[in-house]
């Protein structure tokens, strides 16, 4: 079995902009599951719902910050090689867009100065 990353993109912009949008993401790798296409977002949201089975104990923890060093990527390459499990998993959302031109008192939500939401 092989251990892969997968990436989730989301593109809320103008149909018409979202293959030049994608064009430099293809052009860096070739991905191994491509599925590509217009959803509605309860779609997008139960995506992978399939490869968790009801009845799992989960644990999480989360953290918001603004940047991500190089040791910190160096460390999550490290122990991407001892998960125990397809289950164990670590999100990446970057949150610097339409999050972050909302004012920090405007909703109960106030990270709005950080760029990315760890989980």
């Amino acid at each position: 079995m092989k251990k892969v990353c997968g990436i989730v993109w989301n593109y809320t912009g103008p149909k018409e902009e979202a293959k030049e949008t994608f064009r430099v993401i293809r052009e860096f790798k070739e991905p191994i599951l491509d599925h590509t296409g217009f959803m509605p977002y309860p779609t997008l949201q139960s995506m992978f719902d399939g490869l968790y089975p009801k009845g799992l104990q989960w644990f999480w923890k989360a953290d918001f910050v603004n940047e991500i060093p190089d040791e910190a990527v160096k460390k999550h390459l490290e122990f991407a090689e001892k998960l125990p499990s397809m289950h164990s998993t670590m999100h990446l959302y970057p949150i610097n867009g339409q999050a972050s031109r909302v004012n920090s008192t405007d909703t109960a939500w106030n990270f709005r100065d950080a760029t990315w939401a760890m989980v």
